[in-house]
């Protein structure tokens, strides 16, 4: 779903397109991957009610729960078939199984990036700790050197 539009069924009215949707802070409805529950447009989790319509008797949905309580904020009017949530819910945690083994690998790339870079580091700096102890080593016989000609001298 792109961030530019909200949509407030499976297919968006605007871009005409089916939307698979996670939890959003926006509250714009999707699933909780935790328990597996539909959130609604409120941000609650929602009811699974069954329909007492002659048409629908006896079929389940998921609703908003302060839908027709007789509370001020009377919901969201949040409404999917059961049945469709179940498909859309198989799809989703393959999309988001998917999506968490991407970013794991992207993890995993960017560890071993860094480690490359602490691997070179290490190397470099052993490098040049073998120049200072040869330097270090040149300046003590050349010293040796000054002090043994000061000394025949005397």
């Amino acid at each position: 779903m792109s961030m530019g539009h909200s949509c407030s069924s499976s297919t968006c009215n605007e871009c005409g397109r089916k939307h698979l949707r996670s939890v959003s802070s926006r509250g714009d409805g999707g699933w909780n991957r935790n328990d597996a529950s539909l959130i609604c447009h409120c941000g609650e989790k929602s009811m699974l009610r069954t329909a007492k319509t002659s048409k629908n008797r006896g079929k389940q949905f998921w609703g908003c729960p302060r839908y027709k309580v007789g509370s001020e904020k009377g919901g969201c009017n949040y409404f999917r078939w059961f049945t469709d949530w179940e498909i859309e819910k198989s799809v989703s945690f393959e999309v988001l199984e998917a999506n968490d083994e991407r970013l794991l690998k992207s993890f995993e790339n960017e560890s071993d990036k860094k480690i490359v870079g602490v691997q070179k580091a290490v190397m470099g700096l052993q490098s040049w700790m073998k120049f200072l102890v040869g330097v270090v080593s040149v300046l003590c016989v050349m010293n040796i050197i000054i002090i043994a000609m000061l000394m025949g001298r005397a």
